[in-house]
């Protein structure tokens, strides 16, 4: 067991952006799926892939075998957030520990 097992003990539903709507907004559309996390609050700035600048309010950390992309929304406490960026972090081995993500 790794170390961030320990800390992964927030409810947290993951739900997939699904297909883009007529409007421009995703339709959330894919199976949610539920595990847990780290969630805290925490504000600041970050630049995406693309150099746009956005405000984060939340970071998560999920394990390594949670499967999610940007744009896709957590659900913690009843709050939606949405994916905005994700990094992997290494264990002291190289491998794929788990995931800092994001969220506005």
């Amino acid at each position: 067991m790794g170390l961030i097992d320990s800390y992964c003990v927030d409810a947290v539903t993951i739900t997939p952006k699904g297909t883009l709507g007529n409007d421009g907004k995703y339709d959330f559309d894919g199976t949610a799926v539920s595990t847990t996390a780290r969630v805290r609050k925490a504000t600041g700035h970050k630049r995406d892939a693309d150099g746009t600048e956005y405000v984060y309010t939340v970071k998560v950390w999920l394990r390594g075998n949670e499967t999610l992309v940007i744009g896709d929304r957590i659900t913690h406490v009843g709050t939606n957030y949405e994916v905005k960026d994700i990094t992997e972090r290494d264990s002291l081995t190289g491998t794929l520990d788990h995931y800092e993500v994001f969220c506005g």
